[in-house]
């Protein structure tokens, strides 16, 4: 994510906090205030302060059950989980991120399946079931190769997209120059024939003459 200092963080909270104001006398404004609790508690963890971070995620959660869409609410049990990790609260937070992997299985959202295994991975270390934690972990490891070779893999079309807009242009300018070359040719053609012609011309004038 983008660095924030503490100073910033405590910017940036205080102005989603005027947002969330703002956003709750808007009539149909539900997805706002999700989408601003999401960011508070993302900005709340960045301070360590894990029970107002705990306290945005789940108003965020309400709302988003609340809205309907099963990738935000994969999203905000992921992080609820994620929290009650580092809280150690191990036992509850193993709860919600084996519901949020279910909804991120079930819409096969890589992000959102690779933070729940990489979670769920320390959190089952955290209760000592070192084979579930070790299960997590080589399925995090597996879709990060997944992910990382679908990001080469998109790289090498979008180089390739932007070599064949290069070919195009550079084909395109190849055959401006080249109907610039034979307009010249034809205009420099075109003035010999005439100045042929009024030679020609000139010279029966005189004969005449």
């Amino acid at each position: 994510g983008i660095y924030l200092d503490q100073k910033d963080v405590k910017r940036a909270i205080a102005n989603y906090n005027v947002g969330l104001a703002i956003a709750k006398k808007i009539n149909d404004g539900t997805k706002a205030r999700a989408f601003i609790l999401e960011n508070l508690g993302d900005l709340h963890q960045r301070q360590f302060d894990y029970e107002k971070a705990l306290k945005s995620y789940n108003e965020a959660l309400a709302l988003t059950i609340q809205i309907g869409g099963d990738y935000d609410i994969s999203k905000n049990l992921i992080a609820i989980g994620n929290i009650k990790v580092l809280q150690n609260d191990f036992d509850s937070a193993l709860v919600d991120l084996e519901k949020g992997l279910e909804l991120a299985q079930k819409l096969q959202a890589k992000p959102l399946l690779s933070s729940a295994y990489e979670t769920l991975s320390k959190g089952y270390a955290g209760i000592k079931n070192y084979e579930k934690a070790y299960h997590n972990q080589i399925q995090y490891d597996m879709l990060q190769d997944s992910l990382m070779n679908t990001s080469i893999s998109n790289q090498i079309l979008a180089l390739q997209a932007k070599y064949e807009v290069e070919k195009t242009e550079r084909q395109r300018l190849e055959q401006d120059n080249e109907i610039s070359i034979l307009y010249r040719r034809f205009s420099v053609i075109t003035s010999l024939f005439f100045l042929f012609f009024l030679g020609f011309i000139f010279y029966r004038y005189r004969q005449q003459v």
